[in-house]
């Protein structure tokens, strides 16, 4: 069960229809929510019953009625205890000016859309797949749970820009995102666990503006370390990687699993593989092409990269499994 609270405006892309629908209170059966009768007008919180499933076509607008009583803690929601269905995708859509875009987006895939003015932007406690997205001016763009991806999206102007909270930060991929001039932090780690966030651009080439907006165990010593990278102004090249502790399977990294291996951190010049085992690795480049093989050994391998050109490669396995990396 999950619950999107929201204050004032929801909307898919913005076409102008003669129809209004006017819902609210309990969805007892199968439901859905078509663009021929959108815009749909919420006038009071509503339930989506077990064993009943909502669905939201592409290209509907929900708007909610304001809640004048909203001080009092009255908030307008659609709780779903059954199933909501867009698509398998929550895609082209807008949260401008609520206390919550989303309040729980936990299995949710969630991409090309724009959050605005909201308290939280997206709030996630796991298993999420959010991408392509546009976070401006909200108090928290996203805070992100195990077991997530955020990938590919730009998260500018914001409070904060990123809140890890998983207990398992490494179950979480963070990649790919623009994450600049947030004016209280870029990236807090509210774990006590160590991670990087090496395929992050920043926006600035000054490793001490950089570390000022990340939230680390630099500020607080019951917090984890976050290792990261600096990139030029076009946010496509590394120019240097920020190593504060190497990722050595110490406190606050899950135990590696048998048959499994990881890359544990990187700088400029070498990548630090951790295997269960002897495995056989490729490191193929963006267009397909190995450029390497490599025989890991049970233990820390550590790979030399400064005869490789720089850009985006690939490590993959002899099962196929692959792992992105930049050199």
């Amino acid at each position: 069960m999950f619950r999107v609270i929201i204050s004032l405006f929801i909307s898919s892309v913005c076409f102008q229809f003669v129809a209004q629908t006017t819902v609210s209170g309990g969805i007892y059966q199968n439901t859905t929510w078509s663009a021929s009768g959108s815009p749909y007008l919420m006038t009071g919180s509503m339930v989506v019953f077990p064993g009943v499933t909502l669905t939201i076509e592409p290209g509907v607008e929900v708007r909610v009625t304001p809640d004048y009583s909203f001080n009092t803690g009255n908030l307008r929601y659609l709780e779903v205890r059954g199933t909501l269905v867009a698509v398998g995708t929550v895609s082209n859509c807008q949260f401008i000016d609520n206390d919550f875009g989303f309040a729980e987006a936990y299995g949710h895939t969630i991409q090309n859309c724009y959050f605005e003015g909201n308290g939280v932007a997206i709030d996630n406690s796991g298993g999420a797949n959010i991408s392509n997205n546009t976070f401006d001016s909200n108090v928290l763009a996203v805070r992100l749970g195990d077991g997530s991806s955020l990938t590919n999206n730009i998260i500018t102007n914001n409070g904060v820009g990123v809140a890890v909270l998983a207990y398992s930060p490494n179950s979480t991929l963070i990649e790919n995102n623009t994450i600049c001039y947030n004016t209280d932090y870029n990236l807090q780690n509210l774990t006590d666990k160590n991670f990087q966030v090496n395929a992050n651009c920043f926006c600035s080439q000054d490793s001490t503006y950089i570390e000022n907006l990340i939230l680390d165990g630099y500020d607080d010593i019951t917090k984890g370390l976050v290792n990261y990278a600096i990139y030029d102004d076009s946010c496509a090249n590394v120019l240097d990687y920020v190593v504060k502790i190497n990722l050595d399977g110490g406190a606050g990294l899950a135990t590696l699993q048998p048959n499994s291996w990881r890359l544990k951190c990187q700088d400029a010049n070498t990548l630090y593989i951790e295997s269960a085992q002897v495995f056989q690795l490729e490191l193929i480049n963006s267009i397909g092409q190995v450029q390497k093989e490599i025989m890991l050994q049970k233990g820390e391998n550590k790979i030399s990269t400064n005869h490789f050109p720089s850009g985006l490669y690939f490590l993959k396995n002899e099962f196929g499994s692959t792992q992105k990396v930049l050199l």
